[in-house]
């Protein structure tokens, strides 16, 4: 057998064994207006949905053991309401664009298990005061 035949039946056979380890399932990536378009279809499916935080959105509610953030994330005219179990990410900011990563339920809100903001470089990283100076604390 040839070289160039026992690299593609390795290849193959890795691809082979990532669809059985994963059972052939990836997540899906939308927008919130694909998402909000269809939601028999996707509802209790785990997803990605990609929007931008509307300013003045993100509130922390009381949860049993750990804080629910409740957002809206939106793309174009089409909002959806979201809420994650445990505090943001500290780059999360107004109008930033973010992914989440969850379910959405029977009522049309979106339960997130996961919160990723998409390109934090873009952000300017938190710089501690030097010890002595009183600082803002900020808020999310």
């Amino acid at each position: 057998m040839d070289t160039k035949r026992r690299v593609v039946l390795v290849l193959m056979l890795v691809a082979l064994l990532y669809l059985v380890a994963t059972g052939g399932r990836t997540t899906p990536y939308m927008s919130v207006e694909q998402l909000v378009d269809d939601p028999v279809r996707w509802e209790g499916r785990l997803v990605r949905v990609r929007g931008e935080l509307v300013a003045g959105s993100l509130s922390l509610l009381e949860g049993d053991k750990t804080p629910l953030t409740r957002m809206i994330l939106r793309e174009g005219g089409t909002e959806l309401i979201t809420y994650y179990q445990g505090l943001p990410p500290e780059q999360v900011q107004p109008g930033g664009q973010l992914v989440a990563e969850g379910r959405l339920d029977e009522k049309g809100a979106f339960r997130a298990e996961r919160i990723l903001v998409e390109c934090p470089s873009r952000y300017t990283p938190h710089v501690e005061e030097e010890e002595g100076e009183g600082g803002e604390e900020l808020g999310v």
